[in-house]
């Protein structure tokens, strides 16, 4: 039973962390700006933001589930408007000139901090971990009062989206390997161009909700 849930908590981190969006965006970005390591630190704060959305999914916490929906606008737009500023700021910098100045070059804990806070803004994670959750019928195997097996599925989310983010991560840097710096700078750039028009589009969701 525990090797059945902790592989079945490590297919949900998988599949929440799958699709992309602005959390791959981001994580592209600094692993061919910076290095695989930052690439990495922003890929682990994703994933302990799946594993936060998914122990709220299985705790049935209804409350806290319920105020964070009240505050998911706000959150949108917070989330957004930094998108955008990460994005402006890919924009006006070249892989080289990050290189060149190695004191430019962000924490690991600031960067698996903002990346943990962004993807907590991001409602595509809060859906997929809730359908998956929802259809993967852990609900039929255990109930609340089980804290040992529910933290046994959380360690299989955490390590299941930690796998992705390392080979994408371990992809990436490969690339950057056998890629000029005339093509490096173009994914950069294009990373940049994405984060913004996530960011936008976060945004936009998020003064929906709140005009709503």
């Amino acid at each position: 039973m525990i090797t059945k849930l902790f592989l079945l908590g490590m297919s949900i981190g998988f599949f929440i962390a799958l699709p992309f969006g602005g959390n791959a965006v981001l994580c592209t970005k600094n692993t061919l700006s910076y290095d695989e390591k930052i690439g990495l630190a922003t890929g682990l704060g994703a994933a302990t933001a799946h594993t936060i959305y998914s122990f709220l999914g299985l705790s049935g916490l209804v409350a806290v589930k319920s105020l964070l929906s009240k505050y998911l606008g706000v959150l949108q737009i917070i989330g957004g408007l930094f998108l955008c500023y990460l994005g402006a700021s890919s924009l006006l910098k070249k892989i080289s000139d990050i290189d060149a100045d190695n004191k430019k070059k962000p924490g690991l804990i600031k960067t698996y901090l903002e990346s943990t806070l962004f993807a907590l803004t991001n409602p595509k994670s809060i859906i997929i971990a809730g359908i998956l959750i929802t259809e993967s019928g852990i609900f039929s195997m255990i109930d609340y009062s089980q804290s040992f097996l529910l933290t046994v599925i959380l360690v299989g989310v955490f390590i299941g989206s930690t796998l992705w983010w390392l080979i994408l991560v371990t992809s990436l840097s490969f690339l950057k390997k056998i890629l000029n710096q005339i093509y490096l700078n173009v994914f950069n750039q294009a990373s940049g161009l994405l984060l913004i028009l996530f960011g936008i589009f976060f945004s936009v969701l998020g003064l929906r909700k709140i005009g709503s």
